[in-house]
């Protein structure tokens, strides 16, 4: 006998490591598409603030979608070295950190 230890399926409150990682996801995910309307909302005051015209508008949204596009090779590869769970919370930190960082670009750029 190994003594009384009892396996982790037999505790009350065990959550399997999967279904973990499947609510990680899925708040990660919200996250980032937050961030992404909250930049869409945002730019409607800043285009009154800022004078920016359809033009700019668009390159400021489409290089948050040319980030999604250009970080998917480089970021299998981390997955592959380091862990998806690792460059997926690493990600999302990124992406909130420079969305919060827009506004202080924009007038810096003004």
């Amino acid at each position: 006998s190994r003594g009384t230890m009892e396996s982790p399926k037999s505790s009350r409150f065990y959550i399997p490591a999967r279904y973990v990682l499947a609510i990680m996801a899925l708040l990660g995910f919200a996250n980032v598409y937050a961030l992404r309307v909250n930049l869409s909302v945002a730019m409607v005051e800043m285009k009154k603030e800022f004078g920016w015209d359809s033009t700019t508008r668009g390159i400021i949204l489409g290089s948050f979608f040319y980030g999604y596009i250009v970080t998917q090779v480089p970021g299998g590869m981390l997955a592959a070295k380091y862990g998806g769970k690792w460059v997926f919370g690493l990600g999302c930190l990124g992406t909130t950190i420079l969305t919060l960082l827009t506004p202080i670009a924009a007038y810096k750029s003004k």
